[in-house]
C-alpha cells in the first residue's frame, strides 16, 4: 500500500511524455507545462482504464499498470534522443543580476497564495471526506461497481437512473486508477482527487495567464478563484463539475495559445483536451462540439495563411478530439443508456417547460443566487464587465472563447426548458449553481486575458506560417 499520489505521479509522468512528443521543438512555460501535464496524464489514464475494462472483462490492477508501463515506455524511448541533447546541452546559467526587491516579494506572494489555498482546500475537504450526496450517488457509486464488480462491470449502465447512468466515466476511472495504490478504503481517493483537480485548477489560471497579462495581474486572477469559497466547497465534493471546469480551462488555454501561434503542434494537444471534456460530464460533449466549430470558423475566416495551412490545423484541432473522444463515442453508442433528464427527437414539447413559465423558473432561479451571497456578486461583476469593454471580448481569438460561452449559455437555457422527468424548480435548484461555477475559471480567465493584456499581440511567425503563406 502506497498513496493515490503515486498513480498521480504515474499518470504526470505518462503526461509530460504526451507533451513532449507533441510538442517536440517547442517551449513551455515550466508551470504551464506541469499542469497541463496533470491534466493530460489523468486524462490519458482514464482513456488506457476504459479499453482495460473492456478488453480484460473487467477491472485487473496489473493489466493496467501494464498498459501504463507500455505507454511510459514506448513515449520513453521516442523521447530519449530529444532528452539526451537537452542533458548534454545544460548548462547552469547564474542569473545576469541579482533579484530585485520586487521579483522576492513577487514570489513571496505567489508562495504564499499556494500555501493559503491549499489550506482553504484541505479545511473544507477533511471534514467533509465522503463528499455530498450526488458524489457518492453518481460517481464514487460509479467506482465502486468498477472496482468491485468483476466482468459485470457493465451494470453500472443499468443502475436506477438516479445513478445517471449515461455519465461518462473520466473522474470514476481515475479514482479507480488512484485506488489500486490505497486500497484501503473507498473514500481516500475521491477526497484526494478534488483536492488535486481544485488546486491544479487555480495554478493553471496563474500558468496560463502568465505572459499573456502582467505577473501580478495573473497572480490576482488565480487569488479571486482560490479564495471563492463556493468554487473550493464544489471542488471537494467529489462531482465532475470542478474536474469539467479544470478540462475546460486546459483547453482553452491551449487553444488561444495555438489560435496565436497558428501551430499544428499546439491545435493538436488542444484537440486532446477537448476529446477529454466529452469523458468527463454530458455537458463536456456539448463544450466540445462548440470549441472544434467556432475554432474551424476563426480558422477559416484567418487571413495571411495558405488553405493548405488552414486545412493542417482544422485536421490537427479535430482528429486530437476525436481520438480522445473514443471513449466517450464507445460509450454512447454501444454501453450506456440514453438521456432521460430533457427532451429528445420524436417527443412533444407539450410536457416540457418550454414556455413562459419555464423561463420564469430560470429567471427566478438565477437571481436566487447572484445575490444569495457576497461572494456571488463576482458573477455580476463579469458580466457588467463584459458589456463594458465588449470590443475587446471580440478581438481576434478572444472571439472564439466569447462566442463559445455565449453559446453554451443559450443551449444551456435550451436544456433546461427542455426538461421532462424532472421538476424544473428542483433541478435549478441543484444544478444552475455548479453551472455557472463550472463556467467561472474560464469567464474569469477570458477577461484578464482580453482586457488585461501586457503586450501587444506579435504576428505569428511559425515556420509552419512562414513556408505556406501564399
Amino acid at each position: 500500500m502506497t498513496s493515490p499520489y503515486t498513480g498521480y505521479a504515474i499518470s504526470f509522468l505518462l503526461g509530460s511524455l504526451v507533451l513532449k512528443t507533441i510538442l517536440r521543438g517547442q517551449r513551455l512555460p515550466a508551470a504551464l507545462f506541469l499542469f497541463l501535464a496533470v491534466a493530460t496524464g489523468l486524462g490519458w489514464s482514464a482513456f488506457l482504464g476504459f479499453f482495460s475494462l473492456l478488453l480484460c472483462d473487467g477491472f485487473h490492477p496489473a493489466g493496467l499498470l501494464a498498459a501504463h508501463g507500455l505507454c511510459i515506455g514506448a513515449l520513453g524511448l521516442w523521447n530519449v534522443r530529444s532528452g539526451w541533447e537537452t542533458a548534454r546541452k545544460f548548462r547552469v546559467r547564474l542569473p545576469a543580476r541579482l533579484p530585485l526587491p520586487m521579483d522576492w516579494l513577487y514570489a513571496s506572494c505567489l508562495i504564499f497564495l499556494f500555501a493559503l489555498s491549499s489550506g482553504i482546500t484541505y479545511a473544507f475537504a477533511i471534514p467533509n471526506c465522503f463528499g455530498d450526496w450526488d458524489g457518492w450517488a453518481v460517481w464514487n457509486t460509479k467506482m465502486k461497481f468498477i472496482l468491485t464488480a468483476g466482468s459485470q462491470w457493465e451494470n453500472v449502465f443499468r443502475l436506477h437512473w438516479h445513478t445517471q447512468p449515461e455519465y461518462p466515466l473520466l473522474l470514476p476511472l481515475v479514482n479507480a486508477w488512484g485506488w489500486i495504490f490505497f486500497p484501503k478504503n473507498f473514500y481516500t481517493v475521491p477526497v484526494n482527487t478534488g483536492i488535486l483537480v481544485t488546486l491544479c485548477s487555480i495554478g493553471l489560471m496563474h500558468a496560463g495567464l502568465t505572459g499573456r497579462v502582467s505577473r501580478w495581474s495573473a497572480l490576482l486572477a488565480a487569488a479571486v478563484l482560490a479564495l471563492f469559497p463556493q468554487f473550493t466547497i464544489l471542488g471537494v465534493s467529489q462531482y465532475a463539475d470542478v474536474v469539467l471546469a479544470f478540462y475546460l480551462l486546459a483547453a482553452v488555454t491551449v487553444l488561444l495559445k495555438a489560435l496565436t501561434a497558428r501551430d499544428e503542434q499546439f491545435f493538436l494537444l488542444a484537440g486532446l483536451l477537448i476529446g477529454f471534456l466529452t469523458f468527463t460530464k454530458n455537458e463536456g460533449i456539448i463544450m466540445a462540439a462548440l470549441l472544434v466549430g467556432i475554432s474551424g470558423i476563426h480558422i477559416g475566416r484567418s487571413s495571411g495563411i495558405s488553405r493548405k495551412l488552414k486545412i493542417r490545423m482544422g485536421l490537427c484541432l479535430a482528429g486530437g478530439c476525436l481520438l480522445t473522444s473514443l471513449p466517450t463515442i464507445v460509450l454512447k453508442t454501444v454501453l450506456a443508456p440514453p438521456n432521460r433528464d430533457i427532451l429528445v427527437w420524436g417527443h412533444s414539447l407539450t410536457g416540457t417547460f418550454f414556455n413562459w413559465e419555464g423561463i420564469v423558473l430560470v429567471w427566478r432561479a438565477l437571481f436566487k443566487i447572484l445575490t444569495a451571497t457576497y461572494y456571488s456578486y463576482i458573477f455580476l461583476a463579469l458580466g457588467l464587465l463584459f458589456v463594458l469593454q465588449a470590443p475587446r471580448y471580440f478581438k481576434k481569438e478572444n472571439a472564439v472563447l466569447t462566442v463559445f460561452l455565449l453559446c453554451y449559455t443559450g443551449i444551456l437555457l435550451l436544456v433546461y426548458l427542455t426538461t421532462i422527468n424532472f421538476d424544473l424548480e428542483w433541478r435549478l435548484s441543484r444544478t444552475l449553481g455548479r453551472q455557472m461555477l463550472i463556467l467561472l475559471p474560464v469567464s474569469l480567465f477570458l477577461y484578464f486575458y482580453a482586457c488585461w493584456p501586457a503586450v501587444q499581440d506579435p504576428e505569428p511567425n511559425t515556420p509552419s506560417a512562414d513556408n505556406h503563406k501564399d
